[in-house]
Parts: C-alpha cells; sequence; structure tokens
C-alpha cells in the first residue's frame, strides 16, 4: 500500500550509493503532495534523489487485481524485449488493465526514458 514510506524513510533512500530504477506499485504512490502552495517531498522525488534513473509510480488508488496484471505486462515487456524503453513498456502494459482507461492510466514515470538490456554472459 503507498509507497512504502511505512517501511524505509525517503532519507534513508535519498542517500543511497547506488539506486537502481524503482517501481511503487501502491495506491498514490506517485501523487503528488502539497502544503498549502508548496510541494512537500515524496518518496519517489526521492528515490530520484538517491540517484535511480527512473521511477514507476501510480498517482491514483488502483484495484490490487488490475496493478498486478500491469506489473506483470511490464516485468514480461521488459525481461524479453532487449533494449525496451520503460516509457514504451509502461504504455504496453496499460493495456493488460481490465479498466484501462482508469487502472491503466494511473502509472506514470518519473525521471528519464531507462532502457532495460539483457546482461553479459560471463
Amino acid at each position: 500500500h503507498g509507497s512504502g514510506d511505512r517501511f524505509v524513510r525517503a532519507e534513508r533512500v535519498r542517500e543511497l550509493p547506488l539506486c537502481a530504477a524503482a517501481w511503487l506499485m501502491g495506491c498514490s504512490s506517485g501523487a503528488p503532495a502539497f502544503a498549502g502552495e508548496f510541494e512537500l517531498p515524496t518518496m519517489h522525488g526521492s528515490y530520484l534523489l538517491g540517484g535511480s534513473p527512473a521511477v514507476i509510480a501510480t498517482l491514483w488508488d488502483v484495484t490490487d487485481g488490475d496493478i498486478d496484471r500491469f506489473c506483470a505486462a511490464l516485468l514480461e515487456r521488459c525481461s524479453t524485449h532487449d533494449g525496451v524503453s520503460l516509457p514504451c513498456a509502461l504504455a504496453h502494459a496499460r493495456s493488460a488493465c481490465k479498466m484501462a482507461h482508469l487502472v491503466g492510466a494511473a502509472p506514470v514515470c518519473y525521471g528519464i526514458p531507462a532502457r532495460f538490456y539483457e546482461a553479459a554472459q560471463c
């Protein structure tokens, strides 16, 4: 649920020595937080400040079944299409949701359009 900020502090994420692309699939994990006219620090922002090239997060509440289907489709696309960009994989995965225009529209990509490549053979 949410961005995981109950389990790890945003300050700790910002101080990570190395941070891969992050997927925050909880409800409203990518929603901005405001205090008056100022935007408060967020977990997805902390990952970007901690060096993550990209963060996938949801802008509003989502159903667990649909976000599970979305996440599985995103993972499948990233793991089977060498060189695919995260935003392209995200766009493709939206169609896996039963409510594609509601739940499928909630995930967004913050950061740069990272690409996934097959690991070099040892």
